[in-house]
């Protein structure tokens, strides 16, 4: 019985913990402003702020997503990390060092603060902004709550229903984003990804005891031979779907808005440095062990096949784990998915917290207003978004990557022409900027019920309207150059 209670008080300890972290950085800050909440005053160190990039980029996807997502698309699926990898490597120093020096020069809190400067401080790009990375995130956001409240369940054997584990996770979330903000949120992020490495490589070292690998590839070759092809056994990789998504899932990934403010959060330059190899790094261990856990599974996947039973990609990696050791230990190590999740879903609360109070009321409607009134309002907005994501969480997707891949990636890379583009072409303007978000994002909402036309990625038919739309009016209505640009010229000088 001890044994079994054993992941419920792990849970509990982890949660605690969060909470007592926000609780101390409450306690330390007797009236935090808005730029302290929202952003840390962008005094992140070079090693919490990489680990925080980190624990927000890996969420449920890693235990509950990715294993499935292998075995159902084969080594296809490394198109996702491939282009996120790579765009990362090569955004990071340049656009996003640019980012990063300019955030610091004029004390940006949001992507829109970037967006506006560059284009004329107008109300209108700072909305259009706003919306479209709300609007594109929440569900996703949503998604993270059901991944969490689908392990909690199976790992509790049931004693935590789905409803009350939602109820639960909104609940700590809510008290610990609310008392530490940003400072909580880095804190915690940098335990959780520390304890989601542990899981993931703590399961991979467990199985391997006894699991012969070299046989398990073999028997997995012969039990589903298309696992290592690409089309994959969905031949859904087809070579027009892989080669549109390279860039544009990078893209989509790098604009995300609470990765984006963390470029501008980190203090100094070695933090900017550390944000590309610790991703990297991470990266290659978690997806490794992943497709490792993937070819493991296949000798159960094939046997659920024949006996017909439903399968549910993301809960194949549970299945397996529960499958080759005791359920305790089992239970345990699935404690890192709750961590990496709750990661994700605080940055993202946090970040879209921020949009809301900053672009869509304070700066276009109420520019005066106190910061520290405005830290207030940012913090009840948190609560009602996690409220929101909450009763989403009760109508969950089939398959919570869908809701990254499908929705958040092709809304977000309309950004890309007007926030990268732009910051080198001095001729775009407002017209520019607005017309290609605006034009590229009815195009991905339109797309989210007709994916993937003629083959191609949703993605990359948004990102081609933003640019040819953006080009176009750019051409037609040249802008004059603006402040903008001698800052940036600053921004060198200085360098």
């Amino acid at each position: 019985m001890f044994l079994k209670v054993i992941p419920i008080l792990i849970i509990i300890a982890y949660m605690v913990v969060c909470l007592v972290v926000g609780y101390v950085v409450f306690r330390s800050k007797t009236k935090m402003k808005s730029g302290d909440y929202f952003i840390g005053d962008r005094t992140s160190g070079a090693f919490v702020g990489p680990m925080s990039y980190i624990s927000t980029v890996f969420s449920a996807l890693v235990f509950m997503g990715a294993v499935g997502i292998y075995f159902a698309l084969g080594i296809g699926f490394n198109i996702f990390l491939i282009s996120e990898m790579f765009l990362l490597a090569v955004f990071v120093p340049t656009v996003g060092y640019l980012f990063w020096r300019l955030a610091h020069q004029h004390q940006y809190v949001t992507p829109a603060d970037l967006m506006t400067h560059r284009y004329g401080n107008g109300r209108v790009v700072r909305i259009i902004v706003g919306l479209n990375t709300v609007g594109f995130m929440i569900f996703f956001m949503a998604t993270q709550i059901v991944g969490i409240s689908y392990i909690m369940e199976t790992i509790t054997g049931g004693l935590m229903s789905y409803g009350a584990s939602v109820i639960l996770i909104s609940v700590v979330l809510s008290v610990y984003i609310v008392l530490g903000g940003f400072r909580a949120i880095e804190y915690t992020d940098t335990f959780q990804v520390i304890i989601l490495m542990t899981c993931v490589v703590g399961t991979f070292l467990y199985l391997s005891t006894s699991i012969e690998w070299s046989a398990a590839f073999v028997q997995a070759q012969q039990i589903r031979p298309a696992l290592f092809k690409a089309p994959g056994p969905i031949p859904i990789y087809t070579t027009k779907l892989y080669m549109s998504q390279l860039f544009v899932i990078g893209l989509g990934f790098a604009l995300m808005p609470q990765l984006w403010v963390r470029i501008y959060a980190v203090k100094n330059e070695k933090g900017l440095q550390n944000i590309v190899t610790y991703f990297i790094g991470s990266t290659i261990i978690l997806f490794v062990v992943s497709f490792f856990l993937a070819v493991a599974a296949a000798p159960i996947i094939g046997k659920l096949f024949a006996e017909g039973e439903k399968i549910i990609p993301a809960k194949i990696v549970m299945k397996l784990m529960f499958s080759n050791m005791p359920s305790w230990l089992a239970a345990t190590l699935l404690t890192g998915a709750i961590a990496a999740t709750m990661s994700t879903v605080d940055s993202a609360v946090l970040a879209l917290s921020s949009i809301l109070t900053v672009d869509l009321y304070r700066k276009p409607f109420n520019p005066e207003m106190d910061p520290s009134r405005e830290a207030t309002i940012g913090r009840v907005i948190s609560v009602l978004l996690i409220a929101v994501m909450a009763v989403l969480a009760f109508y969950p997707p089939k398959l919570l990557f869908n809701s990254l891949i499908d929705m958040a990636y092709p809304g977000l890379v309309t950004l890309a022409p007007a926030a990268i583009l732009g910051m080198f072409w001095k001729k775009a303007g407002t017209a520019a900027a607005i017309a290609s978000i605006v034009s590229g994002s009815i195009l991905a909402v339109y797309l989210i019920f007709h994916k993937n036309p003629m083959g191609l990625y949703s993605g990359f038919w948004t990102l081609l309207l933003s640019l040819m739309v953006f080009g176009l009016v750019t051409i037609l209505v040249p802008a004059k150059e603006e402040d903008f640009f001698r800052d940036v010229e600053r921004v060198s000088v200085q360098e």
